[in-house]
């Protein structure tokens, strides 16, 4: 029966300048490109064997974005680089998004932790997050209808800067009455009212 000689060092040469002695060593290319791996293993009586291996290093996707906030709390989100494979928003406060940007309605003012995961064509897979502060905003006089299209109850936010006399009336998209319409006066402030 023939017998190996067991493998006594280990030279790995990672073709950007880095080595290592280790039997499985863990290496970090710092750049993209494509590099020849050389790994050269001796036994104890001095034989060699050499193995080379191509491999392509490719660039992490850009996981920078912009966040824009119209009015109310609705905010548009933007990835910088938006020809990657897969985007996934989480928005903090359970809802989710696929796809390089998009636009969520925020129902209360909070702060959340927003993240954006990438996948990129080649595989690579940054994530980042950030924390979102959420305040209404409002330029002038708003309202905000939520949720859209609604099947049992509504929720109607306004906000007022000056005293106003408001009136609120709600209609089905046939033009069909569903609430007969109700007016009052308002001092300045946010409102909430729930149908």
């Amino acid at each position: 029966s023939k017998s190996v000689e067991p493998i006594t060092t280990w030279a790995w040469d990672f073709g950007d300048g880095g080595n290592s002695n280790q039997k499985d060593p863990i290496h970090y290319f710092i750049n993209p490109g494509s590099y020849v791996i050389t790994h050269v293993v001796t036994t104890k009586s001095q034989c060699m064997d050499t193995a080379r291996q191509n491999v392509n290093i490719y660039p992490l996707p850009d996981g920078s974005w912009k966040i824009t906030q119209d009015t109310g709390r609705l905010f548009y989100f933007t990835a910088k680089d938006t020809t990657n494979k897969v985007y996934l928003w989480k928005f903090g406060d359970g809802k989710s998004y696929v796809g390089s940007h998009g636009l969520h309605h925020y129902l209360h003012d909070s702060t959340f932790e927003v993240s954006l995961n990438i996948v990129s064509n080649q595989g690579c897979t940054i994530g980042h997050d950030s924390l979102l502060t959420v305040n209404y905003y409002a330029v002038s006089d708003s309202i905000s209808i939520f949720p859209n299209p609604f099947s049992n109850n509504i929720f109607i936010f306004y906000r007022m800067k000056n005293p106003s006399n408001i009136e609120i009336m709600l209609n089905d998209v046939l033009g069909k009455e569903i609430l007969k319409p109700k007016e009052f006066d308002v001092a300045p402030g946010t409102y909430i009212y729930d149908v």
